[in-house]
């Protein structure tokens, strides 16, 4: 009842489901989660693995900075070369590319060097993500901050 009614909300990562706060809202919590995955699955750490994500727009846009801080690499893919070139004019990315394969070049680069550094793929993650299993490549993670869940505005079907 008291959802029909507007009057409940549900714990999540930014300051909460009244009141988005856009992208500094789920930095931290993304930085943490991060961290934690590190501590539990990769000896404490995250130095010399990466992070793939798909999205870069309000919430999706925080992964970059958020993998760089908890000291990983990040591949994010985005389908808005407007959306790459915002998060570099605000430093929450470190460089952008709209070749995989230059993509991939950076990522062992930065990996093999245990350097944290990101990188903003303009493509579709729809196309991106099965090319990278069908080539094999393993992520240390994976995460999804793409729009997938609205299919009139902000799912990009494959293609």
């Amino acid at each position: 009842e008291l959802d029909k009614k507007g009057l409940m909300m549900y714990g999540q990562m930014t300051a909460g489901s009244w009141i988005y706060i856009g992208t500094q809202g789920i930095v931290q919590g993304t930085y943490e989660t991060f961290v934690e995955a590190g501590r539990q699955h990769y000896d404490g750490n995250l130095k010399g693995r990466w992070i793939l994500t798909g999205g870069l727009g309000g919430m999706g846009g925080a992964q970059p900075l958020a993998a760089v801080m908890a000291g990983a690499c990040c591949l994010a893919v985005e389908c808005d070369p407007d959306h790459i070139d915002f998060r570099l004019r605000t430093k929450y990315l470190d460089e952008k590319t709209d070749s995989l394969d230059e993509a991939l070049a950076l990522i062992e680069t930065w990996t093999k060097s245990g350097e944290a550094k990101s990188v903003g793929l303009c493509g579709n993650a729809a196309d991106i993500f099965p090319e990278l299993v069908k080539r094999g490549i393993r992520p240390d993670l994976v995460t999804d901050q793409t729009s997938a869940h609205d299919p009139v505005n902000g799912y990009l079907p494959s293609g």
